[in-house]
Order: C-alpha cells, then structure tokens, then sequence
C-alpha cells in the first residue's frame, strides 16, 4: 500500500497540482501514524481509522476565505484594465487575443470566490471556441455585464 501511495505521490509532483500533492502528503503521515498506533504496517487502514480534524478545517477555511478576500481586493485594482483590454481585442476583431485576455482573467479570478465572474469568464472562453460570431458577441456582453457589475458593486468610479 505504501509503494502505492509514493507512485501516486509521484505522479502528483509531475502534474504540479500542489494541493493535491499536499492532500497526499498529509494522507501518507496520517496511514504511519495509525499504523504505528494499531501496531501493523498501515494496510488495513480505514476511514473509520482517520482522526477527525474540525478545528483545522475551519482554520484552515477560515485562513482560505481571508486569502480570497485578499486577492479579491487585489483583482478589483486590476479588473478595469483587465475589461479595457478585453474590450480592444473585441473592437479589433481579435479574438485570439480576447482569448488571451479572458485566460488571464480567469487565472486571477479562480482564486478570489467570485462564482459569477468566473462563469461569466468561462462561458465567454467556451464561446470563443466556436469561432461562431453571434455566441462570441453574445457571451462577449454577458461577460463585460458581469464585469461591470462587479466593478459597480465595489463602488468603482470611472477617472
């Protein structure tokens, strides 16, 4: 089980999904601290087995909404040039760089629980996929609504 569980530990390094590979870590120390305690080699292992943790899940969600609200604040800064920029890609007729904008966008926006923003992004980065101009216009003015209210509701005023 062992060898198991350091083959999937290696093929997380290769992915470089950190909070996969912290998941497994974790997972791994918890399997030798229970298989020292019950005296056995950690195969017989079962969830029932695991120690609950509820004090450090809510820290550690206490510690990963504060972080969002972090780079929440952060994005809000960068969200007008990030709209400016989308929106000279549409008026150039550029949707590769449109594209480029919304992939940037979306990085930043992952992070920051901001659910509609992130959908706004993703279906417009789907529409664009389609090269159909019509859903690309459409998702396009969906996606800067979005923005706009988002900037709207942080109480941003235009210079």
């Amino acid at each position: 089980m062992q060898a198991d569980t350091i083959s999937s530990a290696d093929a997380l390094i290769h992915t470089g999904d950190t909070a996969t590979l912290m998941l497994g870590k974790l997972t791994r120390r918890l399997k030798a601290l229970i298989a020292v305690e019950h005296g056995n080699s950690g195969d017989s292992v079962t969830p029932a087995d695991l120690p609950e943790l509820p004090e450090d899940d809510l820290r550690l969600a206490a510690m990963d909404r504060k972080f969002s609200r972090e780079l929440f604040a952060r994005l809000l800064t960068e969200l007008p040039k990030h709209r400016q920029a989308m929106a000279r890609a549409r008026a150039d007729g550029n949707d590769r760089r449109l594209r480029d904008c919304v992939h940037q966008l979306l990085g930043a926006v992952a992070y920051c629980d901001a659910p509609e923003l992130e959908k706004g992004l993703r279906e417009l980065r789907l529409a664009l996929r389609t090269g159909e101009s019509e859903t690309i216009r459409f998702y396009y003015e969906r996606a800067i609504n979005v923005i706009d209210g988002v900037l709207r509701m942080s109480g941003y005023r235009e210079p």
